[in-house]
């Protein structure tokens, strides 16, 4: 499933942008260190890393991906002295400067980020599993090549796709049991305990189901919601059988967070979004066995 914000980036590629996929070609690490060189030549004290198919050594677009990682409220005093190597910067969001140019026969992306940025620590983290799991590594090249000659924006997708499934992978395996917009009974016939509960139903905002490997306070799965953004947090409800139940939300949207609490608002106990890596630390009191 691809996020919110992937498939606004998807909508930006034009339709005829056709993908050309070329053999690994040694000379673009020659021309990356050049650049990361240009950096630390006015930036030493700040991360550098090159991510992307060149780093990795396998078939690509050609073009080189570098991060430059430094806290937000410093990009200001960073960005004047990186403009002096790399030019004016060709796009400035909130939490990130990016540069784009080409060199030696290259296309250069450059980009200064916050280290707590999601996108680029989700990015980091897929091509550290690359790195180190040949046959996932292999996997990604024949997928990359596969896509010789077509479409860049099919490309890009299968890339996201990719991408999310590794991340997701390497965290935990979710079973979707409720799709989104399906609707949920808690009525159960002639069962007095549930006669009074405030919701006799719902209907799910967002995919719905379970973490595998992970156990709530009624002895049962794990509960999760999972959406279409880059939020995480966690519900606690109250049940008629159970005090408290916990439901893990998993990747929504504002929107999709603020609807999910709307919808089970007359049972919530307890709500809170997550800060950067809280997630799989609070995930570690729900594994099975603990």
């Amino acid at each position: 499933m691809l996020t919110e914000k992937q498939i606004a980036y998807l909508a930006t590629i034009p339709e005829d942008r056709i993908a050309i996929i070329k053999p690994f070609n040694p000379k673009g690490l020659f021309v990356t260190q050049e650049i990361i060189s240009q950096i630390k030549s006015v930036a030493p004290n700040l991360e550098v890393k090159s991510l992307g198919s060149l780093a990795l050594g396998i078939a690509g677009a050609e073009d080189i991906d570098i991060s430059i990682f430094c806290e937000k409220e410093k990009h200001a005093e960073h960005i004047s002295n990186l403009e002096k190597v790399l030019g004016k910067y060709d796009r400035l969001v909130e939490d990130s400067a990016k540069w784009d140019f080409e060199k030696d026969g290259f296309h250069v992306d450059v980009i200064l980020v916050d280290h707590n940025n999601k996108f680029s620590k989700r990015v980091d983290k897929v091509f550290g599993e690359l790195r180190n799991n040949p046959e996932l590594l292999k996997e990604y090249e024949k997928m990359k090549l596969s896509f010789n000659g077509k479409s860049y924006r099919e490309y890009q997708t299968a890339k996201f796709e990719f991408f999310n499934k590794v991340f997701g992978a390497k965290e935990f395996k979710i079973i979707i049991e409720n799709l989104k917009g399906t609707y949920k009974s808690f009525e159960i016939e002639n069962d007095p305990v549930w006669k009074d509960y405030p919701l006799s139903g719902v209907t799910y905002p967002v995919d719905y189901g379970y973490i595998e490997g992970y156990q709530s306070e009624d002895g049962q799965d794990l509960d999760v919601f999972q959406g279409s953004g880059d939020l995480n947090g966690y519900i606690k409800v109250w049940r008629c059988d159970v005090p408290i139940e916990t439901k893990i939300v998993i990747n929504v949207t504002q929107e999709e967070w603020e609807q999910i609490i709307k919808t089970f608002n007359p049972v919530i106990k307890e709500k809170a979004l997550f800060n950067n890596n809280e997630l799989e630390s609070f995930l570690t009191g729900y594994r099975n066995g603990k």
